[in-house]
């Protein structure tokens, strides 16, 4: 009823998967390896079991939404004349969709500028993990 809707919703939702070359993918790329250097350090296996389960369900979850909203049969008479996205709606999406593909290449524009507030957490939380053993 509306492809161009149609196309901005998909290219979100692969984004919001973690599709390689898309912003999504940074942030579930740094979650596993977080995981995974939990794992390096003793920490119980299901850290990573569960960060994997919980990608993959989001991706399930996501797939199938948009298959129900775009690709199912239209229940509402209403729906029928869904008007798609005119010229101001794609332009003021472009800039999202810009932002996701952009970051999703290049993500250090991002990583850069929060490195060094992120490693004074991580340093305070590993004085007080130290602090704490017995």
């Amino acid at each position: 009823v509306a492809p161009r809707f149609a196309a901005v919703f998909f290219l979100m939702t692969l984004t919001a998967i973690g599709l390689p070359g898309l912003c999504g993918f940074v942030g579930e790329f740094l979650i596993l390896a977080g995981s995974f250097r939990a794992l390096a350090l003793d920490h119980p296996a299901w850290f990573v079991g569960l960060a994997v389960v919980g990608i993959i369900l989001g991706a399930v979850y996501m797939l199938s939404l948009y298959e129900r909203i775009f690709w199912g049969t239209v229940r509402f008479k209403e729906n029928e004349t869904f008007r798609d996205l005119r010229w101001q709606e794609v332009a003021t999406l472009a800039m999202p969709i810009v932002l996701a593909v952009w970051l999703g290449i290049q993500p250090n524009l991002i990583l850069s500028r929060i490195s060094p507030s992120v490693q004074s957490i991580v340093s305070r939380v590993r004085v007080q993990s130290v602090a704490e053993l017995p």
